[in-house]
C-alpha cells in the first residue's frame, strides 16, 4: 500500500469550527482593537509637526495590520472584508475634523456619499 505523504499531513491544519456568536464576537473585538489602536496613533500624533495625509496614512497602516493578523490568526481573510465599509468614515470623519476650510455643502457631500457607500458595503456583506 502507498504510505501516506508526511510533510502534507503535517502541514494541513483543521480549522476550528465557531458558532454564529463567537463569529460576531470575534469580528467585534477584532475591529474595535484595530480602529482602537488607529485612534490612538490619531489622537497621539503631533499635527503640527506631521501632515494629517502622513498621519492618515499611518493610522491606515497600524490598523489594516492589526485587522490582518487577526484574520491570520482565526485563518479567515474574510475577516477583513468590512474594513473597506468601516474605514471610510473613520478616515472622512478625521478630514474634516482637521480640515483647514470651513464646513460647507460640498464637505457634507462627501461625508454623505461615503457613508451611503459604507452602509451599502455593510448591508451586502452582512446580509
Amino acid at each position: 500500500p502507498a504510505a501516506e505523504n508526511p510533510s502534507k499531513s503535517e502541514n494541513t491544519q483543521k480549522k476550528k469550527e465557531y458558532t454564529t456568536l463567537q463569529c460576531w464576537l470575534i469580528m467585534i473585538l477584532t475591529y474595535i482593537f484595530g480602529f482602537g489602536i488607529g485612534v490612538l496613533v490619531l489622537v497621539f500624533s503631533p499635527e503640527d509637526e506631521i501632515s494629517p495625509l502622513t498621519i492618515a496614512f499611518y493610522t491606515d497602516c497600524i490598523s489594516t495590520m492589526v485587522v490582518f493578523i487577526f484574520s491570520l490568526i482565526f485563518q479567515n481573510t474574510s475577516l477583513y472584508d468590512p474594513y473597506w465599509g468601516f474605514y471610510p468614515i473613520i478616515l472622512i470623519t478625521y478630514w474634516q475634523m482637521v480640515s483647514p476650510y470651513e464646513s460647507s455643502a460640498k464637505n457634507w457631500a462627501c461625508w454623505g456619499a461615503t457613508l451611503f457607500y459604507s452602509l451599502r458595503h455593510g448591508y451586502l456583506y452582512f446580509r
